[in-house]
């Protein structure tokens, strides 16, 4: 007669490591690392344009894990982590941080620069807090580009083909993240915006619109 095999035993498993969030957190930490080197380089700079090269390429890497690590995270269809939670406070250092490296290699005063800051943190508390840092720090994000021309024409083609890249790579996230940006405008600006851009790109109109 045939015994039934018993069943093995073996030490119980743990949760399964989910490695396309591993990725995810790994790139956001590494946009975190990549603002130091940004503000070092551009600390060391000091009015040598040449020496903003660094902080060209250092940006651009940045920008790319912050594309990456939300295709991973949403791959991944687990919650946020601790570190997945900070993509965004990342990004805003990445923007205000290379704004300072800027400031720091063309040897420009800091204050205008700390006032903006300022204000951005007197707005926050006063308004939802990601839309206001979203909208002043639209304007830190035009400074790269403008500075990688200043560099060389080399470098302001590549930034230029990277910006073209990412909108094609990334055309409905975008039209997402502008939707969810106009939507937490107050009545009066989220109408103004509406009439402006297409409603392809900022959503349907709410129902108080």
């Amino acid at each position: 007669m045939t015994l039934p095999l018993r069943p093995t035993v073996g030490p119980p498993r743990g949760p399964s490591v989910n490695w396309l969030r591993m990725v995810a957190d790994g790139l956001t930490l590494a946009r975190l690392l990549l603002v130091i080197l940004i503000i070092d380089a551009g600390l060391g700079a000091a009015g040598d344009r040449s020496a903003l090269q660094p902080v060209i390429l250092f940006n651009l890497l940045a920008w790319t894990t912050d594309i990456l690590d939300g295709r991973f995270a949403r791959a991944s269809h687990t919650p946020a982590s601790f570190v997945g939670r900070l993509d965004f406070p990342a990004d805003m250092l990445l923007l205000w941080g290379t704004a300072l490296a800027l400031f720091s290699a063309y040897e420009l005063p800091l204050w205008p620069l700390a006032l903006y800051c300022l204000l951005a943190i007197l707005l926050a508390a006063r308004y939802h807090a990601k839309t206001v840092f979203m909208a002043l720090g639209a304007p830190l994000a035009t400074l790269p580009p403008w500075v990688a021309f200043q560099v060389g024409h080399g470098w302001g083609a590549l930034y230029s083909l990277w910006i073209l890249l990412a909108l094609a790579l990334n055309l409905e996230r975008f039209g997402q993240v502008v939707s969810g940006f106009v939507n937490q405008l107050p009545r009066g600006f989220r109408r103004l915006v509406r009439r402006w851009l297409p409603a392809a790109l900022v959503g349907p109109p709410d129902e108080d619109d």
